[in-house]
């Protein structure tokens, strides 16, 4: 979520109004922080990988993923797929990686995650702005994206625009996500705000 730092004229009392006002006028960056998430999420066919490429682009690794602004939904998903797993053959990835990083004036967190069933590896990597009241307008995501979306949902408790394939090789979907504070997904999402996905799925040889 984007935070503008406040000021005060000399003389004059300082108070929030000015400040709400500019974040509440401020276009949000769509093509810098679709342009961050593609780019974190451009080779998902390795998690080490993939970690060690987001790391080396100015990605800040979080020592402990439960204590960042997604700890929440980070323990739902890892304890959903651990539980998914129970009657069915495959591993969960030894930990979720969570990753932050300021684009724009952004505060975006990255998680990526793995999870192999049943012969099948299914690679993710999500990019979220918690808490962020602004959304991204379908017009901009298919400008910046270079096509319409495939599939879009626009509803009041919920934005979503899918890109079947997705927009890097190999990926089978990139998604773009808003839910605005107040949703009644909250409870099941974990969070409100923007979320940015991108999947890649894989047929494991046998």
């Amino acid at each position: 979520m984007h935070r503008l730092l406040p000021f005060c004229l000399a003389g004059l009392a300082c108070t929030g109004a000015p400040v709400a006002a500019a974040e509440q006028a401020a276009p949000y960056p769509t093509a810098q922080v679709l342009g961050a998430a593609r780019d974190a999420c451009s080779d998902l066919s390795s998690r080490e990988a993939a970690a060690a490429r987001i790391a080396a682009s100015g990605w800040s690794k979080a020592a402990d993923p439960y204590a960042t602004p997604v700890g929440e939904l980070v323990r739902f998903g890892y304890e959903a797929g651990r539980k998914m797993l129970e009657n069915g053959s495959g591993t969960v990835d030894s930990g979720p990686l969570v990753f932050s990083r300021q684009v724009a004036g952004e505060s975006l967190n990255l998680v990526l995650s793995s999870v192999v069933m049943d012969g099948v590896s299914v690679m993710g990597c999500r990019t979220y702005d918690v808490g962020e009241t602004r959304r991204i307008g379908k017009d901009a995501a298919s400008a910046w994206a270079g096509r319409e979306p495939d599939q879009s949902v626009d509803q009041a408790e919920l934005v979503k625009y899918t890109w079947e394939p997705g927009l890097q090789p190999g990926q089978d979907s990139f998604e773009v996500f808003y839910v605005p504070a107040g949703s009644p997904l909250i409870a099941m999402v974990k969070f409100p705000g923007i979320a940015i996905k991108a999947d890649q799925v894989s047929v494991l040889p046998r």
